[in-house]
């Protein structure tokens, strides 16, 4: 081979990796239902529920994993909790929601404190599962850098989103261990629970939950932001809203030590909410991972309804 023939040879054996490299990108960009895990079936299904028009809901569950697997919605009621979903999420879930709904009366919040810290579901959900608008994301990247946030920077972002590297282990999991079955036994289950599940489903857990790595760390004053703006939205549309958050296992609560649920006291009471009487801390047994309830869930569930009806 000569040194044009080499030339033309590499030229075309780029164009090739590119165009490889282009069509592996769109196809994790654009088909994620041939290779997502469970968790971007559960954005989905509040995709669908806020294109839905149900005038019969009268409350509405925001929060995280901790709050979906407790909640098993009524008839007149939505589980739009998301898996590490902060208040950021749920403010443009409740903002969509509300354009083609006026008859909700109260919206029940509950996050765990790692999702009033940190920002693990923008980047790792939101970003990935293109769950927010342009728009949207516009306004939580000006208004983190008003903030001085640094969980937020738009280098972040473009990487997340366009790197395959955010995407390799999910397509590398279809292809050598594909789930087609089982995911389809759950969207079938999620859609029957009407968007609860569970997480974890261990007869009980001592492992030690997501804020024990983060306990010292300040909140994220732009998720705080957008808990103020859920509150001011509500009120705006006279809805009700009270704040409940979910239990730990016994094991954490131990390793985080009481200034740590003090602190998180202090936050909450200083915004404009209606908090409900829950106790930080319950038995290992009741848990089926570090940070979810299993056999406690329905439990948990009858606090929490004894409080809001």
């Amino acid at each position: 081979m000569n040194q044009k023939q080499a030339k033309i040879f590499t030229f075309i054996f780029m164009m090739i990796c590119s165009l490889l490299l282009s069509l592996f990108i769109y196809f994790c960009i654009y088909q994620k239902e041939h290779y997502e895990w469970e968790e971007w079936f559960m954005y989905q299904d509040v995709f669908k529920k806020l294109a839905q028009q149900n005038h019969e809901v009268d409350t509405i569950y925001l929060g995280d994993s901790r709050l979906k697997t407790i909640v098993k919605p009524k008839t007149h009621e939505l589980n739009l909790a998301l898996p590490n979903a902060s208040p950021i999420e749920s403010y443009f879930i409740l903002k969509r929601y509300l354009k083609n709904q006026s008859k909700v009366k109260q919206i029940v919040l509950s996050f765990a404190p790692y999702h009033l810290i940190q920002t693990r579901a923008f980047f790792n959900r939101s970003i990935i599962y293109n769950f927010l608008s342009k728009k949207e994301l516009d306004l939580v990247f000006q208004k983190s850098l008003e903030l001085k946030d640094p969980h937020f920077d738009k280098y972040r972002y473009y990487k997340t989103k366009y790197l395959p590297n955010s995407y390799f282990t999910k397509v590398k999991t279809l292809i050598f261990s594909p789930k087609s079955k089982q995911t389809a036994a759950f969207k079938t289950l999620l859609y029957k629970n009407k968007g609860q599940t569970y997480f974890g489903k261990q007869k009980g857990s001592s492992e030690l939950c997501d804020e024990t790595t983060i306990k010292n760390m300040p909140h994220s004053p732009t998720i705080k932001y957008f808990l103020k703006l859920i509150i001011q939205l509500c009120k705006d549309n006279n809805i009700k809203v009270v704040y409940y958050t979910a239990p730990l296992n016994q094991t954490s609560c131990r390793a985080l030590g009481s200034q740590f649920f003090k602190n998180h006291s202090d936050y909450l009471s200083k915004l404009p909410l209606n908090l409900l009487e829950s106790s930080y801390c319950w038995p290992d047994k009741y848990f089926g991972d570090s940070s979810h309830l299993y056999i406690g869930a329905d439990l948990a569930q009858q606090e929490l309804r004894k409080q809001i009806q």
